[in-house]
């Protein structure tokens, strides 16, 4: 009976708190049982087959006031340990010592001696936590560093086999400048691993991408910088002649944080600039429109009018000598054209 129940994932219900041992079934989560951190005949704490750390009380434990909160505590603290601590050594290791806390805490009956403990467990889990981020993250950038460094090596000792496909020296030389590009990401990366604080709760495969995109930021970088110089919007001094200055300034665009963005800025300021002072075609063929002149003194504002007035006369003239010519007749100051 007793091994079919253990087959079966259900606990042995003839087994008392106090008489488990390695390998039953957890009265909590129904697994085997690989380490018991602690047991009375009131409480048993061990950790299953899964990593997990469990505690299951009988009656008759005095709990202490905040026992809910240092529980509360030892669970987010073993969550940690679960999303950065993938080998099996160090989260066995953390999760004994979660599991002091938990016993210490059930025995004692207060929180005491349970705090400081965990206080010291929690601190020693951050500082590994924030190791092993680094470590992630540069390890994934040594890992794209790498593979770009072969690219490298192929496309340099394969000059002519790729020469001879491609047919194009400004494609080959594009290429190259793509993968310097990488390889100075990473020397920017290696720079600043020194002085790299991650994000614990992040976990561990969002800094590896991290570590990765760096290198793959520097291939951007280095194909940007190359096509500007070659389009004589940057540098373009640097494609005359031997390709080394070219290659330079791949690099230094890859390990730069700022070049390739205060260039995209320039290019953007640059456009803003232009557009500002295109004249529209119907702003070409309006007319001017004068306006009027609200400092006029007296004297010209007479002056003005005197000019109107002779205009007006001179028209005024003119229209008689008109109609004279035509042989009109003028009858009550009117102009009535005569029968021809």
């Amino acid at each position: 009976m007793f091994n079919y129940l253990k087959k079966t994932g259900i606990p042995d219900p003839t087994i008392k708190i106090g008489d488990y041992n390695c390998g039953d079934i957890d009265p909590t989560t129904c697994r085997k049982i690989i380490y018991i951190c602690y047991q009375t005949p009131l409480f048993l704490v061990t950790i299953d087959s899964s990593h997990c750390l469990n505690w299951f009380a009988g009656n008759g434990i005095t709990y202490a006031k905040d026992f809910g909160a240092i529980t509360s505590q030892v669970g987010l603290t073993e969550a940690l340990v679960d999303r950065i601590f993938v080998g099996k050594s160090n989260k066995m290791a953390y999760k004994k010592l979660l599991g002091d806390v938990l016993s210490q805490l059930l025995d004692d009956g207060t929180s005491d001696t349970a705090s400081a403990i965990l206080k010291e467990v929690k601190e020693r889990v951050l500082l590994h936590s924030k190791e092993r981020i680094r470590m992630a993250y540069i390890n994934y950038a040594i890992l794209g560093v790498l593979l770009t460094t072969l690219l490298l090596f192929i496309t340099l000792f394969n000059k002519s086999e790729i020469l001879g496909y491609v047919n194009d020296m400004n494609m080959y030389k594009t290429s190259v400048s793509i993968l310097l590009g990488g390889i100075g990401a990473f020397v920017s990366t290696f720079a600043r691993f020194k002085n790299y604080q991650g994000h614990i709760v992040a976990g561990l495969p969002i800094h590896r991408l991290d570590g990765f995109l760096r290198v793959v930021y520097g291939l951007v970088a280095g194909l940007i910088i190359s096509l500007a110089i070659k389009s004589e919007v940057f540098a373009g001094f640097a494609d005359n002649g031997q390709p080394w200055l070219l290659y330079f300034f791949a690099i230094v665009a890859g390990a730069s944080e700022v070049l390739i963005p205060n260039l995209i800025k320039q290019i953007e300021d640059k456009k803003e600039v232009s557009a500002e002072n295109v004249v529209p075609a119907e702003a070409k063929n309006v007319t001017p429109v004068h306006t009027k002149d609200t400092n006029k003194t007296a004297t010209d504002v007479k002056a003005d009018t005197a000019a109107v007035s002779s205009t007006q006369q001179q028209e005024k003239v003119n229209g008689e000598n008109v109609a004279a010519t035509n042989n009109d007749t003028l009858i009550n100051g009117e102009y009535i054209v005569n029968p021809t």
